[in-house]
């Protein structure tokens, strides 16, 4: 049996969740890509898989977005 390029995007695709109100993980292929909560200003604030603070940003996913990209340049770095 193969894998169709779908199924192959569909398992590295990244599964965020909701732990509490205003926290959310993210994972890719079940490795840690990080955690976003929301700061009393209103702003998301993305961390990495070291729970380095990255920025902050108005939107959710916006947040989101950022540390999915971060992890896909770490992985391909590490890669080479």
């Amino acid at each position: 049996m193969t894998i169709s390029e779908t199924e192959r995007d569909r398992q590295h695709a990244a599964v965020w969740s909701r732990v509490e109100r205003d926290f959310y993980v993210g994972s890719r292929g079940g490795n840690f890509i990080g955690h976003i909560e929301l700061l009393p200003g209103g702003r998301w604030e993305a961390h990495d898989s070291s729970s380095r603070a990255l920025a902050s940003y108005p939107q959710l996913s916006d947040a989101i977005t950022a540390l999915e990209q971060a992890d896909a340049r770490r992985t391909e770095e590490g890669a080479s």
